[in-house]
């Protein structure tokens, strides 16, 4: 026989044992299974609060496109362009033609072609083509002054025709628009002084 005179025998012990573990650690109780981790709903979460947008800063309204027939006729738009004053100015006296056809040659020729007929080098590379200075139905009816006002602030819509303002002086275009004069032929039948659009007999070119 267990000797029970020094208290609760070793069995009764090891069961008070395993109770108080049980207590302390319900996860440990038979048929109780811990519960898995749930995995948070997108859904609930909650939703950021949206960054303010930007205003749109206003768009720099482009210039519209030349239509195909503004471009082939840039010089009837450079035309209504003009000022009537400087359409109405003369051929001034003291123009030098030699130094004129210098400066045409040199900065014209190339597109214009040496005679003015639109046939230089690079005319094959432009579209539109340069205008034929020698067409009198197109620049034998325009005046010096109007001529003078194209070859300083250029054709535009589009035209490869460059303002020359700042690459010659107001003299230097007077000399190259006397030549220029010079390519065509008056109207027929049309009499008046030079300069006057294409009326009379503009100055020769050397």
């Amino acid at each position: 026989m267990l000797d029970t005179r020094f208290g609760p025998s070793l069995p009764v012990i090891g069961a008070l044992v395993a109770l108080l573990f049980l207590v302390a650690n319900p996860a440990c109780k038979g048929g109780d299974t811990p519960a898995e981790p749930t995995t948070p709903d997108p859904a609930d979460a909650p939703t950021p609060a949206e960054e303010p947008t930007a205003a749109e800063e206003p768009t720099a309204a482009e210039e519209p496109t030349p239509s195909p027939e503004e471009l082939s006729d840039g010089l009837t738009a450079a035309l209504a362009r003009i000022p009537d004053d400087a359409s109405g100015r003369k051929l001034p006296g003291g123009v030098d033609v030699e130094a004129g056809r210098g400066t045409y040659e040199s900065l014209c020729a190339s597109c214009h072609g040496g005679s003015g007929a639109g046939d230089g080098p690079a005319a094959a590379f432009l579209d539109p083509g340069p205008g034929d200075l020698t067409d009198p139905a197109r620049h034998g009816k325009t005046t010096f002054g109007q001529k003078l006002w194209i070859v300083t602030h250029g054709v535009g819509g589009g035209s490869a025709m460059p303002p020359f303002e700042a690459a010659l002086t107001a003299k230097q275009i007077e000399n190259v628009v006397a030549v220029i004069e010079g390519m065509a032929p008056p109207p027929e039948g049309a009499g008046g002084e030079p300069g006057d659009g294409g009326e009379g007999d503009p100055p020769e070119a050397p």
